[in-house]
């Protein structure tokens, strides 16, 4: 502790004393001492419930730059000193750990969210400056100032402390609007940083760069955590605050950057702060807990009683089939700057998989090795794929008879069939523009990609949730089993502007769960893109684009809910080939370490055999996820140094290890092969899949 503090003291007088402050000694005093006497009495620093905009507060010209104690609170085993540079020392008392908190978090110089569809998060030193603090004891809790790299102050804030459950919660209120965002607490010293991206990430090489990272579109989980030695960190952004929050990182530091919410600094920003002794699985577990404790976990064996058709995934494996999409016309290229592919004039349609083709593709599976499956069927909808969104209406009849897509959908046992839509984009050409589009807070509509039904307009999730509701007074004439709501759980949260319509970010993350909630009300076996911890009461499975880097990746997503959500992995139409090229892996290992479900992807009819002999390839994946398919995830291990052999073990007992290096190799007498695996039972004795 003498050490930290020390440190503390020397980087403070660095720059302090250019402040050239000064600040009576009764006063300071008189400060701390109310402080302290309110930490004795109670243990605790309450929160301030006052929630108004605050107007700007100047630095008093009497404030002194000398480093000094604000207050020390001990409390359920933590212990934490604040000091009047913001930055805290903080002991776990039952690992017998000290955290630091250090001097400066990054700082904008203006928004960090322009309204744009996806957040630039790669950031520049020429928009950000290093903030330094300067706090005293006000009401219930402490004034700090924000200063720049030339000792000026941009504006202040009012910041409690509370201790309860073994967690240390701050919380944040009172900012002055001056500051465009404001990054703090400051990033906590460590080793490495864990954090719940994509599969998961443990960076231990200092990033290149500054980043800043949103909800949900990067950061699948509200939480993020760092590594020293033995022990962890983690920080959790509760109910709503990860709405109006990024994660502002660089080197090894992390910590929230809160932005302001429809242009002004409405409502309090809280994050807390749990310590625990354990590697990156121990962090994960950290957050599963709370997770469960805070409704953002619901059980697969709940699911699956609740909706038996979920069975059919959960004993086998996603096909996903296109069966239409429209042609690219001249301006498609015009607008992206690219040239139209050669002796290939579009046309206004085109169709991969007519209804008919489907249910003889669903008769087919079972020769080609497939005894269960969810088969996802896409671009059904009037104009082919992406065309008519939100106004999807009638199906196409290129491709067949509505009794005849019925048929498709109502196909019994063992396959479940799901419809694909989306509820995020609009496009222009479509009758129900631009009614429900985001606008920008310069009243332009949000672009959103640029997609097969051309440029996309995001809609605002409340919008999309009043066309769900009307789109499935008519779905559900199809009498569907399952549904895949598209891009729902794989995106930011958004701010609109529109006159009448206002949508906050918080108000946005909570429509597109009201939209998940009202499809799963439905009845039926629901499915998203990438997965969300918000989505996990209501969705089945999910779709996404995990991959691996090697000593990088690590299953964090799995560690918390592999028990709760079935995921599947785009990986194109040339995926899990029987024989790897001789110095790669077959990209199946990643499913088998992870225990994902097999998604084989069928392009067209005319490619149906293909896509069969992959499915062939592949059973052993099937039996396998079959096996564990409920199981919580226990364990991950790097097996070897190089990260070649790693180790997933779960609930039921059951492990794999699998070999990613071009030769085999040996673990507790056990031979794994060349770019393969070994799946082992209860016991820890191989099994033969």
């Amino acid at each position: 502790m003498g050490t930290l503090f020390h440190r503390a003291a020397s980087s403070y007088d660095g720059w302090g004393h250019s402040l050239k402050l000064r600040m009576g000694g009764s006063m300071q005093r008189r400060e701390l001492m109310q402080a302290m006497v309110a930490t004795a009495a109670t243990g605790l620093l309450p929160a301030v419930q006052s929630v108004a905009e605050a107007q700007r507060h100047p630095l008093p010209s009497t404030l002194s730059p000398a480093l000094h104690l604000l207050a020390e609170i001990s409390r359920d085993g933590v212990r934490v000193k604040l000091y009047s540079d913001g930055t805290a020392l903080v002991t776990d008392l039952r690992n017998g750990v000290d955290w630091r908190f250090g001097p400066v978090a990054f700082q904008e110089e203006g928004p960090v969210d322009d309204g744009a569809v996806w957040m630039r998060t790669e950031r520049s030193m020429c928009e950000q400056y290093p903030g330094r603090f300067l706090g005293i004891a006000e009401g219930d809790g402490f004034r700090f100032w924000v200063l720049d790299a030339e000792g000026h102050s941009r504006g202040s804030f009012h910041v409690t402390l509370q201790i309860e459950d073994n967690g240390l919660e701050w919380r944040l209120l009172e900012i002055d609007a001056s500051l465009p965002s404001l990054s703090f607490p400051t990033a906590l010293e460590c080793e490495s940083l864990v954090l719940p991206q994509h599969l998961g990430r443990w960076v231990r090489t200092p990033l290149r760069g500054r980043f800043c990272w949103p909800f949900f579109s990067v950061m699948n989980m509200r939480w993020f955590g760092g590594l020293r030695g033995e022990n962890g960190y983690v920080a959790i952004l509760p109910e709503e605050q990860c709405a109006d929050a990024v994660i502002s990182a660089t080197e090894l530091s992390a910590a929230p950057m809160w932005l302001q919410r429809m242009g002004e600094w409405r409502g309090d920003r809280r994050i807390r702060y749990e310590f625990v002794h354990g590697n990156y699985v121990a962090l994960a577990k950290t957050y599963r807990t709370w997770a469960q404790a805070h409704g953002l976990h619901r059980s697969l064996a709940e699911k699956l009683r609740d909706t038996p058709a979920l069975s059919a995934l959960t004993g086998g494996r996603l096909v996903s089939c296109q069966q239409a999409e429209p042609a690219e016309k001249p301006r498609f290229y015009e607008d992206r700057l690219i040239a139209p592919p050669p002796g290939d004039p579009a046309t206004p349609y085109r169709i991969y998989l007519t209804h008919r083709q489907a249910a003889q593709v669903l008769r087919e599976l079972p020769a080609a090795g497939v005894s269960r499956a969810l088969v996802v069927v896409r671009g059904w909808i009037r104009g082919g794929y992406d065309w008519s969104h939100p106004d999807i209406w009638p199906p196409d009849d290129r491709l067949g008879s509505l009794e005849e897509l019925r048929a498709v959908c109502t196909n019994s046992e063992p396959f479940t069939v799901a419809l694909h839509d989306n509820y995020q984009d609009s496009y222009q050409h479509n009758p129900s523009w631009p009614h429900g589009v985001i606008r920008t807070k310069e009243q332009r509509p949000m672009r959103g990609g640029y997609w097969n039904g051309g440029q996309a307009y995001i809609l605002n999730a409340a919008a999309g949730l009043e066309y769900a509701r009307r789109n499935w007074q008519m779905e559900k004439q199809l009498a569907p089993r399952a549904m895949f709501i598209d891009t729902t759980s794989a995106v930011q949260n958004y701010q609109s502007f529109e006159q009448g319509r206002l949508q906050t970010r918080a108000e946005n993350v909570a429509n597109k769960a009201g939209l998940l909630k009202f499809y799963k009300e439905c009845g039926v076996v629901l499915g998203s893109e990438e997965g969300a911890d918000f989505a996990i009461p209501y969705i089945d499975w999910c779709e996404n684009r995990h991959d691996r880097v090697a000593g990088e990746s690590i299953p964090l997503w799995p560690l918390v809910y592999h028990d709760a959500v079935v995921s599947g992995r785009y990986t194109g139409s040339d995926w899990a080939g029987a024989v790897a090229k001789a110095d790669e892996y077959p990209p199946w290992l990643l499913d088998m370490l992870w225990g994902y479900a097999a998604l084989t992807e069928l392009g067209s009819f005319e490619q149906r055999s293909a896509a069969y002999e992959r499915m062939r390839a592949t059973r052993h994946m099937d039996a396998w996820f079959a096996s564990i398919c409920t199981d919580a995830m226990d364990e991950h291990t790097f097996l070897a140094s190089d990260a070649t052999l790693e180790r997933t073990k779960f609930s039921s007992g059951r492990s794999m290890i699998v070999n990613f290096a071009s030769q085999a190799q040996t673990h507790d007498g056990v031979s794994i092969p060349a770019h393969g695996y070994v799946a082992f039972d209860e016991q820890g004795r191989p099994l033969v899949l």
